[in-house]
């Protein structure tokens, strides 16, 4: 009469073991899976951030890059104000040089009018001299 008993007993004990394994097994593959997928979003994660820190570098080559442009631009515009200051100072001494030629020749166009009235008067005062 136990023998009626231990075969059902030894077929649940098995396919209770089996089960066991079978979830075991199972767990072991959903743990595989899951170990590859996080190495997969690590080795992604990895990329991206290899890519931003590419990125960050080309954006802070290109800054530099940008910077020492801005620079020479600088030095060209304080060269060129330079040269601007330097012109309206040639300009200003021109000015005044074109003046005192205008005034000079004012006054060499005045002379021949002026001579014989001074010619005359000196020998007015000549002839009373020697009168």
């Amino acid at each position: 009469m136990a023998q009626q008993y231990l075969t059902p007993a030894l077929i649940g004990l098995f396919s209770l073991l089996f089960l066991g394994i079978g979830f075991w097994i199972n767990s072991r593959i959903a743990a595989s899976k899951l170990a590859q997928q996080s190495s997969e979003l690590q080795a992604s994660h990895q990329t991206e951030h290899q890519q931003l820190l590419n990125d960050v570098a080309l954006a802070r080559q290109r800054e530099q890059q940008m910077l020492h442009e801005q620079s020479e631009h600088q030095h060209q515009l304080k060269l060129a104000s330079e040269a601007l200051a330097h012109q309206r100072e040639v300009e200003k001494q021109l000015s005044i040089q074109l003046g005192e030629f205008k005034t000079s020749l004012e006054a060499a166009k005045n002379i021949p009018r002026s001579l014989p009235v001074i010619s005359a008067i000196y020998r007015k005062k000549t002839k009373t001299i020697y009168s």
